[in-house]
């Protein structure tokens, strides 16, 4: 899985320099190599020298997690400054914002995936959606039968209100 960004969530084209050579990704939490300065993700280049090799992957020089460097300033800045689609643009949300403010906006987007809370239930939904579908749609919210007492799912009160009333009419 790569740890940059899709290149085609982008508004606009991404300079050369901001594309990690591992993912092929946009730069997310940008590192170097110690002595020639090649740009990496922060997760690639981690994964890369942990299990693969122990030397940079564009210059071949020696490399270690300890003598990674963080990318200078500016380079988190300009990228910062790239239009980005929201994570969660294939589930509705249109909002495009610089990649340095995707973070908060990601987490208040009302299109973030959340899952049902009713037991029994395994819908996910958009979080401006849940409640709605938790209180008026879910068919595993729990209801009370009004003659009996008994709680159970919603789906379930039918069944139950045919075998109660078979109980009472058979009495």
């Amino acid at each position: 899985m790569a740890e940059g960004y899709d290149t085609n969530r982008f508004h606009s084209a991404v300079e050369e320099g901001f594309i990690c050579a591992i993912c092929l990704g946009v730069l997310q939490d940008p590192m170097q190599c110690e002595n020639n300065e090649h740009y990496f993700c922060s997760g690639c280049i981690k994964k890369h020298l942990e299990k693969t090799s122990h030397s940079c992957p564009t210059c071949q020089e020696k490399l270690t997690v300890e003598t990674l460097r963080k990318a200078p300033r500016v380079v988190v800045e300009c990228v910062s400054h790239y239009k980005i689609s929201c994570d969660h643009a294939t589930r509705g949300c249109d909002v495009v914002l610089e990649l340095g403010d995707l973070q908060a906006h990601v987490r208040d987007c009302d299109f973030m995936p959340v899952s049902c809370s009713n037991e029994g239930c395994d819908e996910v939904l958009s979080k401006r959606d849940v409640k709605s579908h938790e209180i008026e749609l879910c068919r595993f919210k729990t209801t009370t039968c009004d003659d009996c007492g008994k709680k159970m799912p919603r789906h379930k009160y039918g069944a139950h209100m045919a075998v109660y009333y078979d109980v009472i009419l058979m009495k």
